[in-house]
């Protein structure tokens, strides 16, 4: 299975909601969601369990980490712009092994203070404090953008994804994994 797709870029659809209102809207709820899941001290123990990972992607967490980790192997230089719960980066990390390297970064402290608990026992494991819409610095045999995008605001999705593709080197693999745009009459759109 291959998730590696480079696709040219495309304008993102127009939107009858006015720029500055819904980006404004947008900012104000995706501050607030970073508050509630990703930097509050008493919320991130609780929720970086694989259970609730499980759980939040419909029982498809197991399987979507699978996949994401398969498209790596032992020796292989990987990085992760954005920590995720769960045990996907000890996974990526067992997989490239001693004679590779496993890069995560992450934008707030709290996760990077968990993600190098998380990843003591690995020394070739490296965690940085840094934002995954600044360009990455060097290529690498892959990148692994596991449920990065829908977290990051709509104007930033390209810089994200322009340093993915950047940050592979020739012949290697930028995996990206993560919701689609579902159909805004779905039943579990608004749970969503």
């Amino acid at each position: 299975m291959s998730l590696c797709l480079k696709t040219p870029r495309q304008s993102p659809k127009k939107s009858k909601t006015p720029p500055n209102r819904r980006n404004a809207c947008t900012s104000r709820l995706h501050a607030r969601h970073l508050r509630l899941g990703f930097v509050n001290p008493r919320l991130v123990p609780l929720l970086d369990r694989q259970i609730i990972v499980q759980t939040i992607l419909w029982g498809n967490a197991n399987r979507l980490v699978k996949c994401a980790v398969d498209e790596f192997k032992a020796g292989d230089d990987i990085m992760q712009p954005a920590n995720v719960y769960g045990h996907l980066v000890v996974q990526l990390a067992e997989r490239v092994g001693p004679t590779g390297r496993f890069e995560l970064r992450n934008v707030t402290p709290i996760q990077v203070a968990r993600s190098r608990k998380k990843l003591a026992r690995f020394p070739h494991a490296t965690v940085l404090h840094a934002n995954a819409i600044e360009p990455y610095g060097r290529e690498r045999d892959g990148v692994c953008c596991f449920f990065l995008l829908h977290e990051v605001p709509d104007n930033y999705k390209y810089q994200v994804v322009d340093n993915v593709l950047a940050a592979v080197r020739p012949g290697g693999k930028a995996v990206f994994v993560d919701y689609h745009q579902w159909n805004r009459f779905h039943p579990m759109g608004p749970i969503m």
